[in-house]
């Protein structure tokens, strides 16, 4: 029983320390826990618009008459701002290049915009079909 006590006795300044570290860390480590659940939370209410049927624009340097297939996309975003009334505008577009090709595919772009994350864009490619006759 003596070597007990003295065992709990010796440096028992540190060991109280070292306890209240040990209690303090454990509650820090649970209040990280629901914080973390928290922001899963905020991420699972977040909701998607879809911007549908927007026009595709033709960004290009040759002056070669070309056709897009399809003409048109849909976009899925989340809003940053609060301010659910007024409508965001879209403009898709894609760069032609004036590629020799008949046909082609290219990605399609949306200009940047601060308001709006844009989640995914449906169809992501489109076919580029140049027309014979060339010029515009």
């Amino acid at each position: 029983m003596k070597g007990i006590k003295k065992i709990i006795i010796h440096n028992w300044k540190l060991k109280l320390f070292s306890f209240f570290i040990g209690i303090t860390m454990w509650f820090y480590v649970l209040n990280i826990k629901e914080r973390s659940n928290h922001y899963v939370e905020n991420l699972q209410n977040v909701s998607i618009s879809i911007a549908k049927n927007i026009p595709i624009e033709i960004k290009s340097l040759s002056s070669q008459k070309v056709l897009i297939s399809p003409k048109n996309v849909d976009i899925y975003y989340i809003r940053r701002d609060k301010n659910f009334f007024i409508l965001p505008r879209f403009k898709a577009y894609i760069e032609y290049p004036g590629i020799d090709k008949e046909n082609d595919t290219l990605p399609v772009q949306v200009e940047k915009n601060e308001e709006i994350v844009i989640i995914k864009i449906v169809p992501e490619r489109v076919t580029i079909t140049r027309l014979l006759g060339g010029e515009k």
